[in-house]
């Protein structure tokens, strides 16, 4: 599947995403991002990633996600962290993987059917990025990463 890039700002729509999700839950979404950042990348298939990581973040977490956006090494990389209980080394080795629902025996209610996180990995892939879980830097929970190449606009 090839895709079409544009060049979009990423601040801006990673901000109006935040102001939707954020009428349907009652954790606090903050943005961290000190400067517009704009990306080339096929837009609604990045912002389906983030919108996926986000609600999956508002099911497990607590009070807080933090969503901290930056470049690094000619890479763009978007970190989504909630204060949920986090995963364990077993779950971070294949939360990516369709049909792999972590919280089947828990808590029916919110237990999905293990596809939006497997998707994340194929939009990702997609655009020649990566994903994966990470050691939190500001909160207690889970930390999921995206990473980027940073291509000529």
């Amino acid at each position: 599947m090839q895709l079409s890039f544009e060049s979009f700002d990423l601040k801006a729509s990673i901000q109006g995403l935040i102001e939707q999700l954020q009428s349907i839950s009652t954790c606090q979404l903050i943005l961290k991002m000190d400067e517009p950042i704009y990306i080339k990348a096929h837009e609604s298939y990045l912002i389906r990633a983030l919108q996926n990581l986000i609600t999956n973040a508002q099911r497990y977490g607590k009070d807080k996600i933090v969503i901290i956006v930056g470049q690094v090494n000619r890479q763009i990389q978007i970190r989504v962290e909630d204060d949920g209980i986090g995963l364990t080394d077993v779950q971070k080795q294949y939360v990516f993987e369709p049909f792999q629902v972590l919280e089947q025996s828990r808590n029916k209610k919110l237990a999905g059917h293990g596809l939006g996180l497997a998707i994340v990995k194929r939009i990702v892939l997609l655009h020649g990025g990566k994903a994966f879980v990470d050691e939190p830097v500001e909160l207690s929970g889970a930390s999921f990463v995206l990473v980027f190449p940073l291509r000529s606009i």
